[in-house]
């Protein structure tokens, strides 16, 4: 049988929707999974627990400092959360989206790496190199696009990136 992902901007700020949709989805035999960045208060995951069998969860970098500059918040919640569901031994699947600029050098993906070698349920990482396909969304609403489109991760800088993730035995999808 097949299964359900609960995604979106953030499916987890719905959390009432989302439990009660996946206990009925568990109810049938799907394998339920949240595609989640983890900045939500950690009751909204908890919600969850008894019925998602997988979370997608988004690491962007480690730095704080960096990750308010680039994404307006601080990322100490997201890391936070990211540990106490490891901790609740729920499967855990981190996507790092590589982004020109922001988390794309060698320290960053050796904090990420380090951060992942902490937490005992993540089951595999997925380097995700950046893309700019949404920038025609933001001008379908009438939004600035501030991001330059023309930045790229180049194969040979995301190989240089995975190998630092399987030089520590890290399982990379």
């Amino acid at each position: 049988m097949g299964g359900v992902t609960f995604s979106g901007g953030e499916c987890l700020l719905q959390v009432d929707f989302v439990t009660d949709v996946m206990k009925k989805a568990k109810a049938e035999g799907l394998h339920t999974a949240v595609d989640t960045c983890g900045y939500v208060p950690w009751e909204n995951i908890e919600k969850t627990l008894a019925f998602c069998d997988l979370y997608l969860y988004d690491i962007k970098c480690i730095d704080p400092k960096t990750h308010k500059e680039y994404t307006g918040v601080d990322n100490s919640l997201i890391i936070q959360n990211i540990k106490r569901l490891s901790d609740a031994k729920k499967d855990i699947w981190v996507r790092v989206p590589v982004i020109p600029g922001f988390n794309n050098t060698e320290d960053e993906m050796n904090k990420i790496s380090d951060l992942v070698l902490t937490l005992p349920s993540v089951k595999q990482v997925t380097l995700m190199p950046y893309h700019s396909l949404g920038s025609d969304k933001y001008k379908t609403l009438g939004l600035e696009y501030t991001y330059d489109t023309s930045l790229e991760i180049k194969d040979s800088e995301l190989e240089k990136f995975k190998k630092i993730f399987i030089s520590k035995n890290i399982k990379l999808n």
